[in-house]
């Protein structure tokens, strides 16, 4: 999920997510790509907190926990080097929040549970 406030006016709507998830599938699946010729593709929608990107690609069922994995080590790293792109999650559950719905009591901005 990428963040709507990182995306770019320039780039359009997360051309640049969206080339760092195509970008690291190819890296992963070149093989099966070279054998089915059937390149990596990206699904999108809007929803509360940003915009949903679903990577698909072609791979052997057994396969598919590594590349999986290797893909989302790639997505990860391309999109910490990237000031352009971030991962959203819901305030609620930021560090930012005073008031976490875990606790009893809000606390105070930069407070730790462990202040409390």
């Amino acid at each position: 999920m990428i963040s709507p406030s990182k995306l770019d006016s320039r780039e359009g709507l997360g051309i640049k997510a969206q080339s760092i998830l195509i970008d690291a599938a190819r890296e992963a699946t070149s093989d099966i790509i070279t054998e089915t010729k059937q390149e990596p593709y990206m699904r999108s929608e809007t929803y509360d907190y940003g915009v949903m990107m679903r990577l698909r690609y072609m791979t052997l069922a057994t396969d598919r926990p590594q590349i999986a994995h290797v893909i989302t080590k790639r997505i990860f790293k391309e999109s910490a080097s990237n000031r352009k792109v971030d991962f959203a999650i819901p305030y609620l559950y930021s560090s930012e929040t005073p008031f976490s719905p875990f606790e009893t009591k809000p606390r105070a901005m930069g407070a730790t549970p462990a202040d409390l």
